[in-house]
């Protein structure tokens, strides 16, 4: 966009009368380029850095969108700094190598010159309703504003990324076994592949030994393959519908892209808890009843809850030291046999067309699920005899842990909680106190974790960098254009201009992430860039001829910056169709939304700049031409120095 805009206006200079001479030469292109680079490298530069100033909260956002967004800003930053750099260095040079010479004066063409003059006339006739003018441009900020509002709800980080492969996460009841887990995946595996659209279905059920995932034996996969020429929203609902038809069953359907982030935002942005630390679960669930109980009666502390992990029944075999001795038997060799009987033990390897399978031993189904009948297991006799394993030992159902959660080598369970209406400092400072008051046994305490409030806190730090940022934008603005007043009137119109962006993506949220919201930043830049690059024009004009009146300066400054404004409004919509239309997949899910936001927001951006900007120039800039700048341009013509000549007395 900023070789974009040095070109034409290169091209609007030269569309411009010559004055000394009548044809177009080296020299006065060469002058017209030099003169159209001192004007907009300035107005180019301030929106650059509104660009960078509005995206600066972005470098304080930390968990997950911290990994996302500080990459993305300092890609902008560098981007922008190549394209300053090419544009006011390269492209002057190019443009006076490769702009063909104008031999004669080019007339305007008829459509060109009623657009002109229907283009005056609004201006005219909006310039003659100042008050309705100002509430129409206040009106359309408004609607901007409040469909703003509407995006800050909980949304994605990044889009949904159609990888042609689901992910269908299973979480049955605890206890469920892994025969009836495994039989519900394989019919929900058969019904999954009649989808259409649906290439292979594929799946694990329960953890295996080395796995890097923390579930329990009722837990499931089922990894859905998509076709490349199906339509992935249609085939996408249609895999839910079939996991749906499974009440009971706790289910989750997503991607790589999505379980990858929902896995590190849960580590990295945890929510409020109070975590309850010891070694023996029974106690451990006491004490956290305890705290729980003892948040519950604080102010700004809504719904505790236990938030422990499931239990789910298994065989416990405990052997009688007493009777286990009298008939000679070691509580190591009953255990073992009992854990052959239920779990197996490896008794060799099996190999088969260049794979290695072992070979396990343990009782029949019907044996092992059955407790009379582990209690009926025979065990060797030092003596040569035999005794149950019920005689010597007690064998009974008793509920545990799925997962164990610990830190270090003590276990722990979090009381969650939400907490709002109070400082979070205050909160905490009455948990504590709370706290003191519960006797823990030793080696059992509970504490606050330091994350969820270092999170809080560096979301108050991005919001205090929020508001410096608008203030930023401000004193750019004010720099730019020279006025207090005209800039804090362009800074109050800048949501009028962003209205059409901000209306696209309410009305397309739900494909909305957070990445794609950054195409607001753009649409910033551009309005400020119309704003400053007027305001420059303007005073280029006035300073040509300082007794013109200032209405007619900067009603022709309006008029000279029509086409650009036009022509820099298409730029950006020709260069992102393209990979927005062959980019497969992350084109569809990334750049079409940002795409969109912006043609929304070019269109707003571009009637305020053509109708809103003069206008609030006219009322709010500044009253006296701007003499100063003259000083710096001919600062910038070497002064030669006076040399001062001999002279030899005869």
């Amino acid at each position: 966009m900023i070789v974009g805009d040095i070109v034409e206006d290169v091209q609007a200079q030269r569309r411009r009368p010559l004055i000394t001479v009548a044809t177009e030469t080296d020299a006065t292109l060469r002058s017209r380029i030099i003169n159209v680079v001192r004007g907009v490298r300035t107005p180019l530069f301030h929106a650059s850095l509104i660009m960078l100033v509005a995206l600066l909260p972005t470098l304080f956002v930390t968990g997950v969108g911290g990994s996302f967004f500080q990459p993305l800003f300092w890609s902008l930053a560098l981007a922008l700094a190549a394209g300053l750099l090419v544009g006011l260095a390269v492209t002057p040079v190019l443009a006076q190598m490769l702009l063909p010479r104008d031999t004669a004066t080019r007339p305007e063409s008829p459509t060109a010159g009623r657009a002109r003059a229907y283009y005056g006339r609004a201006v005219e006739a909006a310039r003659s309703r100042r008050a309705l003018s100002l509430v129409a441009v206040a009106v359309i900020g408004v609607l901007g504003l409040a469909a703003g509002s509407q995006l800050m709800a909980n949304r994605q980080l990044v889009p949904t990324l159609p990888d042609r492969t689901l992910l269908v996460q299973w979480d049955t009841a605890a206890g469920t076994s892994t025969d009836e887990v495994r039989r519900i995946a394989s019919k929900a595996s058969e019904e999954l592949r009649a989808v259409p659209g649906v290439t292979g279905v594929g799946g694990h059920i329960g953890r295996a030994i080395t796995s890097d995932q923390v579930v329990g034996n009722n837990a499931a996969e089922l990894w859905v393959s998509v076709a490349a020429d199906a339509d992935f929203s249609e085939t996408e609902q249609a895999v839910r519908d079939v996991v749906q038809g499974y009440p009971g069953i706790a289910h989750n359907v997503s991607n790589y892209s999505q379980q990858e982030i929902g896995d590190r935002r849960s580590s990295m942005e945890p929510g409020f808890a109070v975590r309850v630390y010891g070694t023996e679960m029974p106690v451990l669930r006491e004490k956290a009843e305890e705290v729980r109980k003892a948040l519950s009666n604080i102010s700004g502390v809504q719904n505790p809850t236990i938030n422990a992990t499931p239990m789910t029944p298994i065989v416990e075999v405990e052997v009688n030291l007493e009777a286990a001795q009298r008939v000679g038997i070691k509580p190591g060799d009953a255990r073992r046999a009992a854990a052959t009987l239920m779990q197996g033990v490896i008794v060799g390897n099996l190999f088969e067309q260049q794979k290695v399978f072992e070979v396990v031993v343990r009782g029949a189904l019907d044996v092992r699920d059955d407790l009379t009948s582990i209690r009926e297991l025979l065990l060797d006799t030092p003596d040569g005899g035999h005794v149950q394993l019920g005689a010597i030992a007690a064998v009974r159902m008793v509920p545990n842990e799925v997962v164990i959660e610990h830190d270090a080598t003590s276990r722990r369970i979090d009381i969650v909680a939400d907490v709002s209406g109070r400082p979070l400092a205050d909160i905490q400072r009455d948990i504590e106190a709370a706290i003191k008051q519960i006797q823990f046994p030793l080696e059992y305490h509970a504490e606050i974790p330091a994350k969820y409030s270092e999170l809080r806190a560096a979301d108050a730090v991005v919001l205090w960098v929020g508001a410096a940022a608008l203030v930023g934008i401000l004193l750019l603005l004010q720099t730019a254009v020279r006025s207090w007043k005209l800039a804090l009137a362009v800074f109050l119109a800048l949501p009028a201009a962003l209205a059409g962006a901000a209306v696209v993506a309410w009305i397309g949220a739900a494909s909305l992430s957070w990445l794609s919201l950054t195409a607001f930043a753009a649409v910033l830049a551009i309005a400020a860039r119309n704003a400053t690059l007027l305001s420059a024009r303007a005073d280029e004009l006035w300073r040509s001829a300082p007794h013109t009146s200032r209405s007619e300066v900067v009603l022709t400054a309006a008029r000279e910056r029509v086409s650009p404004v036009l022509k820099s409004a298409l730029i950006p919509v020709v260069v992102l169709i393209p990979p927005a239309l062959l980019g497969g997949t992350v084109g569809q899910a990334l750049i079409v939304p940002m795409l969109l936001i912006i043609v929304g927001g070019l269109l707003t951006t571009t009637l305020v700049a053509l109708l809103v900007f003069p206008l609030l120039t006219l009322w709010f800039g500044p009253r006296t031409a701007p003499e100063e700048w003259s000083e710096v341009y001919e600062s910038e013509v070497p002064v030669q120095p006076v040399m001062q000549e001999k002279v030899e007395a005869k």
